[in-house]
């Protein structure tokens, strides 16, 4: 997520970047999908070109855990760990010193919000 002011300059609308520190800190959540494959690309080029912090996150929605999965929690967790530690392996291959793994549960839009609102209150 990138915050950006929309400015009208000589009729022409331009974006303004609103965060002067983009790089610092870079928070990617994945559903493992083949989309967020793709995406992870673009995390990979990110963190050649100087990011100093990346969070890998996934989320689960609590609703569908207790109904149908709770027992087997801790089973998906260690899957879902794994996964995110072959994505961290492979940013720190010259990536950025600083790379951190989330596995959430509740909302996946309301889980990466919270997050976003920790970075915005630094």
């Amino acid at each position: 997520m990138v915050r950006v002011k929309i400015t009208t300059v000589q009729d022409r609308q331009q974006c303004e970047a609103l965060c002067q520190n983009m790089l610092d800190h870079v928070l990617f959540a994945t559903d493992f999908s083949d989309h967020a494959h793709h995406a992870f690309k673009t995390v990979e080029e990110l963190a050649r070109h100087g990011v100093k912090r990346i969070t890998l996150m996934t989320s689960r929605t609590q609703a569908a855990i207790k109904r149908h999965l709770e027992q087997r929690l801790a089973e998906f967790n260690e899957i879902d760990s794994k996964r995110l530690d072959r994505l961290k392996a492979d940013l720190m291959h010259g990536g950025p010193p600083d790379v951190r793994c989330e596995i959430t549960y509740g909302s996946p839009v309301s889980e990466i919000l919270k997050r976003r609102g920790k970075t915005l209150r630094r």
